[in-house]
């Protein structure tokens, strides 16, 4: 079966309203994330790449249920892994140390499953929660990265043609 291609998701857009001081209600940080998981399960039925807001969002501590599900489907169905699939975020800090470049941030931006091939990996399912969301998040960059330079790769082509 030949999987489908994900597009980058539309909820990144900002949507500014006006709004009165006295009309003004603030929404909780939790109703926040229920949203953004309803989001990132909109865009997997669609096979649309989520954004890496709602993610951020849903990563916010505080009580939620379906959290971990909800990566680990992103990490199943945008980038077909399962399973021991999450390297070990310490060991990758040291290694990054080595090379000379900064860990601060999203160091899993930095693991490449090609060079970095003696990572220990973890489940998925049993991994720290933010090591989780973190993976995806960078999964999720590199992917968009990737489409960005095939569109400016066919846009060169297009520019060659004439």
């Amino acid at each position: 079966t030949t999987r489908p291609k994900w597009q980058i998701s539309s909820s990144n857009d900002t949507i500014t309203t006006s709004t009165t001081a006295t009309s003004f209600t603030r929404i909780s940080p939790i109703k926040d994330a229920q949203k953004s998981i309803e989001n990132i399960i909109s865009d997997l039925n669609s096979n649309v790449l989520p954004s890496t807001k709602d993610i951020e969002t849903i990563l916010i501590p505080g009580r939620l249920g379906l959290r971990r599900s909800v990566l680990v489907r992103i990490l199943k169905d945008c980038f077909d892994l399962r399973g021991k699939c999450i390297p070990s975020y310490q060991y990758l800090e040291e290694k990054l140390r080595e090379r000379g470049k900064n860990a601060s941030g999203n160091g899993y931006y930095y693991y490449d499953d090609d060079i970095d091939d003696d990572v220990p990996m973890q489940f998925a399912t049993h991994c720290p929660l933010q090591d989780l969301g973190e993976f995806v998040v960078s999964k999720i960059n590199k992917e968009e990265e990737r489409q960005k330079r095939e569109e400016e790769q066919k846009q060169m082509e297009g520019r060659d043609e004439i």
